[in-house]
């Protein structure tokens, strides 16, 4: 039997900062490599490495675009 909207609506509320949290952790540990102190890098490759973060944060968005249509919004 499927959720109800306010079980799934919780569900949500609960989660969502935890992994928010985590991804942003995640992405402040990636900025550690901006060190040059300790790494050296080139302009293509950072370039490539913040395209492929563009995509997939433009993926997770058009995500959410498609479920609040499927709701209504």
């Amino acid at each position: 039997m499927p959720k109800d909207d306010d079980l799934r609506a919780q569900d949500f509320e609960r989660l969502m900062p935890k992994r928010l949290e985590a991804a942003l952790e995640k992405l402040r540990i990636l900025g550690n490599l901006a060190s040059t102190y300790g790494y050296a890098y080139d302009p293509e490759t950072v370039r490539t490495m913040i395209g492929e973060l563009h995509a997939e944060v433009d993926r997770l968005e058009q995500e959410f675009v498609h479920g609040l249509r499927k709701q209504g919004f």
